[in-house]
Order: C-alpha cells, then sequence, then structure tokens
C-alpha cells in the first residue's frame, strides 16, 4: 500500500492517536457535557413541572377569587336590597304617621268649627229670644185682649 501513499507505521500511530483522543475526549468532555445537559434538562423538566403547579394553583386561587368575588356581590346585593326596603318602609311609616296628624288636625278643626257653630247658634238664639221678648214688650204695651197676647206669646216662643 506504500504505492499508494500509505505508510502503515504513520496510519497505525494516527489511528492510535485517533483512539487516544477520542478516548480523552470522551472522558474530558463528552461526559461531562452529557451530564450538564442532562442536568439542565432535568432542571427544564422540574421548571416545567412547577410551572403546571403554579399554573393550577393559580387556576384555583382565580376560581376561590371569583367565588368569592359573587359571594360579596350577592351579599351587597343582598344588603342593598334590605336598606332599600328598610327605607321603603320607613317612607311609609312616615307618610302614615303624617296622615295620622292631619287627620287629627281635620278633626281639632272640625270640633272647633262645631263648637263655634254651637256658640254661634247659643248666640243667635239668645238674640232672637232678646228680640222676640223686646218684641212682645212693644205688643204688650199696646192694648191687646187677652187671647190675642196669649197667641202673639205662643207663636214667638214656638
Amino acid at each position: 500500500m506504500e504505492s499508494l501513499g500509505i505508510d502503515f507505521k504513520i496510519l497505525f500511530a494516527q489511528i492510535i492517536n485517533f483512539l487516544l483522543l477520542f478516548f480523552l475526549l470522551k472522558k474530558l468532555l463528552y461526559k461531562p457535557i452529557i451530564g450538564f445537559l442532562d442536568q439542565r434538562k432535568k432542571k427544564i423538566e422540574e421548571s416545567l413541572e412547577n410551572a403546571k403547579r403554579i399554573e393550577e394553583r393559580l387556576t384555583k386561587i382565580e376560581e376561590e377569587q371569583k367565588k368569592i368575588l359573587k359571594k360579596a356581590e350577592e351579599a351587597a346585593a343582598k344588603i342593598v336590597q334590605e336598606k332599600r326596603e328598610a327605607g321603603e318602609k320607613e317612607r311609609e311609616r312616615l307618610i302614615e304617621e303624617a296622615r295620622q296628624k292631619a287627620r287629627e288636625e281635620m278633626e281639632k278643626g272640625t270640633a272647633l268649627m262645631k263648637m263655634e257653630m254651637e256658640k254661634a247658634r247659643e248666640e243667635f238664639k239668645n238674640e232672637a229670644r232678646a228680640v222676640a221678648v223686646s218684641i212682645a214688650e212693644r205688643l204688650l204695651k199696646e192694648e191687646l185682649n187677652d187671647k190675642k197676647k196669649h197667641q202673639l206669646i205662643e207663636k214667638i216662643l214656638s
């Protein structure tokens, strides 16, 4: 093979150098790099698992937060409704109280008006009696017979 330009000694030396270099690179570089890559892969997988767990926790927390917000909104709506109903009841109570006071004032006014009317009637009757008595006195001063006097007095008094 020397005719082809191949020297077996050099070829054998190159093969040994190649195997030696291959062995050294495998021991010194390949295994540490593969170990480093395996560690890196494990860290990435752990990070992905942690990210999934964190995402699941976040989803659960968001669901709980939504539930809490929904409950808070329902409670707030209930409180608003209760306050609205209480306000409505208070308004109705105040209106009824005002109506009652108005009724009482009207009854007082009506009673006072009746008393004033009774008083005016009494005064009118007294004045009418006084006028009747004065008319009767005038008539009595005139000369009438007893029968006519009695008829006239009966008429005036009735």
